[in-house]
């Protein structure tokens, strides 16, 4: 009897502690599955995230290839604008210091043109002031009380025309010389001089006067 009391007490000892492990394995099963339903989520959750991220860095790309293309394109036309400014800058400045020289040099070139045509016109008319004095005074004799009027005003003009001439030219020495020969003639001859000297003394001087103004005259179209 008594170990039969043993034997029961035994087992409703072992039914006890196994009631007890029981709850204790439950709570780790749950333990675990919980562990396992929230590390798979988390698993799922990364992945997804790292597609979403891929996704959209995909949808992206072109928006950023677009905006880096465009940034290079502002940039290359900034340069090609800028070098072409300057370009400008440096033909309108070679075009400004361009047309000064060439506004000055035709400044210069009517300057000298009018001061040639005025030399010209002066230089003709004192050599009509020296051809009508000796013909005036040509046959009057000294006696004549017109004649050293004429010769002052011979002497006058032809020291004038002297003045306005250079020797060192060749076409207006020959003038000079010739308007010295009219004027030693009527010295020599006191003013009397025979018609056909007095015609061909004048006449030298127009022709070498002619050609004279005929070289001047090319200079002057030369320079407009």
């Amino acid at each position: 009897m008594k170990r039969i009391f043993l034997l029961i007490s035994f087992f409703f000892s072992i039914l006890i502690i196994g009631q007890r492990q029981l709850p204790f394995k439950k709570e780790q099963d749950k333990n675990t599955k919980n562990e396992i339903s929230i590390s798979i989520p988390k698993e799922v959750q990364i992945k997804n995230i790292s597609a979403i991220k891929e996704d959209n860095l995909d949808k992206k790309m072109p928006w950023i290839i677009a905006l880096v293309i465009g940034v290079l394109s502002a940039g290359v036309n900034f340069w090609i604008s800028h070098r072409l400014r300057q370009s400008n800058e440096r033909n309108l400045q070679r075009q400004v210091e361009s047309a000064q020289k060439m506004t000055l040099t035709q400044f210069k070139a009517t300057i000298a043109t009018k001061n040639r045509q005025d030399w010209i016109n002066e230089l003709r008319h004192e050599l009509s002031e020296l051809l009508t004095s000796t013909t005036r005074v040509t046959g009057i004799g000294p006696k004549n009380e017109d004649y050293e009027k004429h010769i002052d005003k011979i002497l006058f003009t032809k020291s004038k025309i002297q003045l306005m001439l250079n020797y060192e030219k060749i076409e207006q020495k020959k003038l000079i010389d010739s308007i010295e020969n009219l004027f030693d003639k009527h010295i020599e001859s006191d003013g009397k001089i025979d018609d056909d000297d007095f015609a061909e003394l004048r006449s030298s001087i127009i022709s070498d006067a002619r050609v004279l103004f005929d070289i001047h005259w090319k200079k002057i179209k030369n320079l407009q």
